[in-house]
């Protein structure tokens, strides 16, 4: 008791205001955020890592030789890992230069003694890896901060170990490029030795990432990649004796110099890699390509991805990043796509191995909409533009912001390229839809529209069938412009509609079939979800979260190294400053540093994603064999797309929530009660102090209609 009252007065003569925060919270912070504590607390797996934040404000005095340390660390805990995070400042602006007047806490550099001076704050990271050997309990520890080697604060620190372990090997695959090139010129003499590669690799797997030696966003038009066979030997090497992986890119090695027509021959030493990598036990070699912005590179690509199929010995998995272009269709087995192409119809036909364009769809003119949430490739207005848009395929999508008031409209207009004759109206609704009250008008002249009295069969939805309204016209008129209106919305309220089809024949359509292809979530910096560092802070934790929720079953990154034109190896970390110059940048995972790199709360954060994926799949296999104690635990299994949407993850009860759910989860694999009891609401799309998001109606056009009669 004694020497907490001179903690404490040490901490008042100091002037110090020193918190905790959870790992998910942003790091610039100016004081405590409701989340804040004054004692650290832990909830992970054996095997695992977990982190939390410290926050040091010196607010009436400097603070000089600040040095941070553990006492009474329990037995076979590894000693935590400290940072001190650092900053970046500005982000890059389009028409050139950075805009400074940003901050962003995000890169991680190994703890050093510092002076804080008054007015000031510095921001440390904490991790804690559970040891696999590790008994299940609650441990306890205490975190030392001191100023001038006195004492100035303890703070507890409280670890709760569930009973089970997190598997060694990833069970979502997530490969990030490696700029090999760009490390080898920042690091010369480090990067020329084994111990370089075998450290980096071992942190890379530590994160869960699986690295490719391949070049992100590959030319089709390239010479072959010289890579270093010592980099190659040490990458096969370790991927053989990590045990950690499960997929490996070789398309260096069987890309031809020049254009990209065929695939080459392997050298000998190439072919004996190849056949070290083969012997590795359940391990999947595979290549990664890019779809050309250029049309006149898709022919080709598609030569080049068949000829793999036939000119190859063994088994090579093929996997294309981008839109979902018919023309591809029979030439990948795993498509990595942007989330704004997502749409669970397309989903569902590349995995049930059916066409992703239909024969019969009438690509229609224009589709505006009272607000538009989410319409696949719409939204944030940066991501995509129209001319970017896909006609004749059939996945497309509507869903609106939720209702700002009680009895708000909303509606969806099309416009068709030529005039047709009513019959039939189908509206496939969105997961978790229920069948609204509909209003149809029609236009003749595109302009004025007028009722049309359609009569309505709706046919509820399952947990894994959507929800399907059949409409007939009873006058049949001639339209060439088709709106339809919700006048029944309550507050809060949303549309999804998955697809609308006119005058379709479904007793007599026979779908055509294709290749089942597995769906990826392919990143990109400007698109949502990003690695960004301008993002939400619980945007990298989710994209697992998001791959579980929607169907996909890896992840192609964007690099772990984007550091485009710095290649200077800087002298002085202190003085060194990154400045990234496009969005790309931005997402770099990893950042230079003297002989060495340093990493970011990002890669920390998508790595926390990656182990909560476990936890969702371990608790999916569990479910399937036995009762689950905690019954709310049945609902995080289900599909609720909404959760993820870009305006939820925003509000400020998501990510609490979220985090209540992976600690519900860990007790639940351990056979005990959860403390925790989360939200049992559906979604979080509104707080419920009626706030409301105001963002602009947005027009979308690759929004297709299926017609009768049209091939």
């Amino acid at each position: 008791m004694f020497i907490n009252i001179l903690l404490l007065l040490n901490t008042f003569i100091h002037g110090a205001d020193i918190w905790i925060e959870p790992s998910w919270v942003s790091t610039n912070l100016a004081q405590p955020s409701p989340h804040s504590h004054y004692e650290a607390q832990i909830f992970a797996a054996k095997g695992e890592e977990e982190s939390f934040q410290v926050h040091i404000l010196a607010d009436k005095n400097d603070l000089n030789n600040v040095s941070i340390s553990f006492d009474k660390l329990p037995e076979k805990f590894p000693n935590p890992s400290i940072y001190q995070i650092l900053p970046i400042q500005g982000v890059p602006l389009p028409q050139g230069g950075m805009d400074r007047s940003r901050i962003f806490l995000d890169i991680l550099r190994p703890f050093q003694p510092l002076s804080i001076l008054k007015g000031q704050k510095a921001v440390f990271w904490i991790t804690f890896k559970i040891p696999r050997e590790i008994k299940t309990g609650n441990y306890k520890t205490e975190l030392q901060i001191n100023v001038e080697e006195k004492k100035l604060k303890r703070i507890p620190v409280s670890i709760e170990v569930f009973d089970f372990e997190i598997p060694q090997t990833p069970s979502l695959n997530a490969i990030s490029f490696l700029d090999w090139q760009t490390l080898l010129q920042t690091n010369p003499q480090s990067s020329s030795t084994d111990d370089f590669w075998k450290n980096f690799f071992n942190f890379i797997y530590d994160k869960r990432l699986n690295p490719s030696l391949g070049s992100y966003q590959q030319n089709l038009n390239t010479n072959t990649l010289p890579i270093p066979e010592g980099l190659w030997k040490n990458y096969v090497h370790h991927i053989k004796g990590y045990n950690s992986q499960n997929f490996i890119d070789i398309t260096p090695l069987l890309l031809p110099p020049g254009p990209l027509e065929t695939v080459r021959t392997p050298s000998q030493n190439e072919e004996n890699m190849i056949n070290d990598i083969r012997n590795i036990n359940n391990i999947t070699m595979g290549t990664i390509f890019f779809i050309p912005k250029d049309a006149g590179q898709h022919d080709a690509l598609r030569r080049y991805l068949n000829s793999l199929s036939e000119q190859i010995p063994f088994f090579v998995v093929r996997i294309l990043c981008g839109l979902p272009l018919p023309q591809y269709n029979f030439y990948t087995d795993i498509w990595a796509l942007p989330f704004s192409s997502f749409s669970p119809g397309l989903m569902e036909r590349l995995t049930k191995g059916l066409s992703i364009a239909d024969e019969n769809t009438l690509p229609i003119k224009s589709v505006s909409s009272s607000t538009t949430g989410f319409i696949p490739g719409s939204y944030p207005p940066i991501l995509c533009s129209p001319w970017q848009a896909i006609d004749a395929c059939l996945y497309t999508g509507w869903l609106s912001f939720p209702a700002e008031k009680e009895g708000k409209k909303e509606w969806l207009e099309v416009q068709l390229k030529d005039k047709i004759i009513g019959e039939k109206i189908t509206i496939i609704w969105g997961p978790t839809q229920i069948p609204q009250s509909i209003d149809v008008l029609t236009s003749r002249d595109s302009i004025h529209f007028l009722s049309s009295s359609v009569n309505w069969k709706h046919v509820a939805g399952t947990l894994f069938e959507p929800a399907i309204s059949y409409g007939t016209f009873k006058y049949n008129p001639d339209f060439s412009a088709i709106r339809f209106e919700f006048p029944r919305i309550k507050k809060g309220e949303f549309v999804y509609i998955q697809e609308i089809r006119l005058n379709s024949n479904e007793e007599n359509k026979e779908p055509r079939m294709a290749p089942v292809i597995t769906p990826w979530l392919w990143l990109n910096p400007e698109q949502y979800p990003s690695l960004r560092y301008d993002t939400a802070p619980i945007e990298s934790r989710i994209i697992p979260w998001i791959c579980w929720s929607y169907g996909f079953r890896g992840i192609i990154l964007t690099p772990l190294l984007s550091w485009g034109n710095i290649i200077s190896r800087p002298q002085n970390m202190e003085t060194f400053l990154f400045q990234p110059q496009d969005t790309l940048q931005m997402t770099t995972l990893l950042y230079p540093a003297k002989d060495s790199y340093l990493h970011s709360i990002r890669l920390e954060r998508l790595r926390d994603g990656l182990e909560d994926f476990e936890y969702l799949l371990l608790l999916f296999q569990k479910a399937q064999s036995q009762k689950l104690k905690n019954e709310e635990c049945y609902n995080y299994l289900t599909i609720q797309l909404e959760k993820f949407v870009p305006w939820n993850i925003v509000q400020d009860d998501f990510a609490e929530e979220l985090m209540m759910k992976r600690v519900s989860m860990g007790y639940e694999l351990s056979d005990r009660e959860s403390p925790y009891k989360t939200s049992k609401k559906e979604a979080s799309l509104k707080k419920e102090k009626g706030e409301t998001i105001n963002i602009s109606p947005k027009v979308q056009k690759n929004f297709s209609i299926r017609q009768k009669g049209k091939e």
